[in-house]
């Protein structure tokens, strides 16, 4: 490889890394919401980050809780974003709340069912 193409790579690699930077250092990096399921019932868990989860008696659960249990749900997100999270036992909504990024990250967003 001529050495002109190596600086060149060289020096795309230093531009791209300053140029994503701020990004990665100042970005919001997300949220993860922890929910912790001590009971004996499977849960399920709704999520969205347009409008409020649909649940409805009959609804696929998306993502399933099980019994004595821990899941964590992530995402990224900036900090002004909204999040719904709808929690179900059974066909009963247990758990439902709506919040920013920034919101949610402030509350420590731990949730447990006991």
């Amino acid at each position: 490889m001529p050495r002109w193409a190596r600086v060149a790579g060289i020096a795309a690699i230093v531009v791209l890394s300053f140029a994503l930077s701020p990004l990665l250092l100042h970005g919001d990096k997300g949220i993860g919401v922890t929910f912790t399921n001590r009971s004996g019932q499977s849960l399920c868990l709704f999520t969205s980050r347009l409008e409020e989860p649909a649940v409805e008696d009959g609804s696929q659960c998306p993502d399933e809780i099980e019994p004595e249990s821990t899941m964590t749900y992530s995402t990224i997100c900036n900090l002004e974003d909204m999040n719904w999270v709808v929690l179900t036992a059974g066909a009963a909504e247990i758990y439902s709340r709506a919040a920013t990024c920034g919101e949610w990250k402030d509350s420590g967003a731990q949730v447990t069912r006991k």
